[in-house]
């Protein structure tokens, strides 16, 4: 038997790393020098229950779950207010934070000595500030190591951290909903959903949040709309963002060069406007779902209280997506 010291989940046939992979998107090693050799754990005040982390890359515990079982409605109003808290704390340390965003960008957690992003944050701020370097919302940050050192960020290592700011990338606004970005000579459009008016008649045929709905395209009410909803780009592959070139020919992000996808990732994580619609997306999403298997920003796999059973699969790509159906319970949706 073995048993996962994250999420508590334990299985016969031994497949711990696989289950690491697929629900905590770490690596065995990692997790065994951050959780096992670390000994990092919490337990519930009042009954002594383990509790969970909602990342593995935060040090933030779900609520317990032991204490959850019969409470009332209040309590348990309580503990879905807990999380959803948590959500919203970190998507504000990733708006002000641009390292933070560059970490997701680039898949570079694992830079992090420990697994403690907090802690990584914090000692590239302090070096940030040894340089006098400034990142505001309209530069993106680069970061290497100098040649021979390890690709961690620790503070034996912060004196061979190189901090920089990215020369060649620019976004402008085109028109409403529409950037325009360069990198290098390379040129790419970032659309935002579509705004359509709302209208009762087709709400809930067309609704992304209706499980018996048939219909191939899909709409999501938002309430900075004022009214309108967004529709959501896709049928068989349903992302927020939409992505053209520079003849305005819708491209798939997938098949774009890995730096490129970087780049892209952290134009989408670092100019607000984009940023925002997603998360407001993903937010609203959220309040309807039981589970969130997050790909692309929390990096894990976990509860909300909720009285709804929805599962929301949540990834940057539509190729990074689990193979499950898109029926009944299931929500899948993509950045881009």
């Amino acid at each position: 038997m073995v048993r996962c010291e994250l999420c508590g989940w334990e299985s016969e046939d031994g497949s711990l790393e696989e289950h690491l992979l697929e629900s905590h998107f770490i690596s065995y090693r990692r997790y065994y020098e951050r959780f096992i050799a670390g000994g990092v754990e919490e337990t519930c005040y009042r009954c002594g229950y383990p509790r969970y982390l909602i990342s593995p890359h935060l040090l933030e515990y779900l609520p317990c779950e032991a204490c959850g079982q019969g409470c009332s409605k209040r309590v348990f109003e309580e503990r879905r207010r807990d999380v959803l808290g948590i959500i919203k704390e970190y998507q504000d340390s990733l708006g002000k934070n641009r390292y933070h965003q560059y970490f997701l960008a680039y898949s570079a957690i694992d830079w992090i000595l420990g697994g403690i992003l907090q802690t990584g944050l914090d000692l590239l701020g302090k070096r940030k500030k040894e340089l006098k370097l400034r990142l505001d919302k309209t530069v993106f940050p680069s970061l290497e190591f100098d040649s021979g050192y390890p690709r961690e960020i620790s503070e034996r290592n912060l004196d061979h951290i190189i901090l920089g700011i990215r020369e060649d990338i620019r976004v402008t606004s085109e028109s409403p909903g529409r950037f325009i970005v360069r990198i290098g000579r390379k040129e790419f459009t970032i659309c935002l959903p579509e705004v359509v008016e709302f209208d009762i008649r087709y709400h809930s045929r067309h609704s992304i949040l209706n499980p018996l709905s048939t219909r191939p395209s899909k709409r999501l009410k938002l309430k900075s709309q004022s009214g309108d909803y967004i529709k959501i780009y896709g049928r068989s592959e349903r992302t927020i963002l939409r992505l053209l070139d520079r003849n305005g020919e819708e491209i798939r992000f997938s098949n774009l060069p890995e730096d490129i996808q970087g780049d892209l990732k952290l134009v989408i994580l670092g100019w607000k406007p984009i940023r925002e619609r997603v998360l407001e997306v993903y937010n609203e999403i959220s309040l309807y779902c039981d589970f969130i298997y997050d790909r692309a920003f929390m990096l894990s796999s976990y509860p909300i209280p909720n009285t709804k059973t929805f599962k929301f699969y949540f990834t940057w790509t539509p190729t990074e997506m689990p193979d499950i159906e898109d029926i009944g319970e299931n929500i899948k949706l993509s950045v881009i």
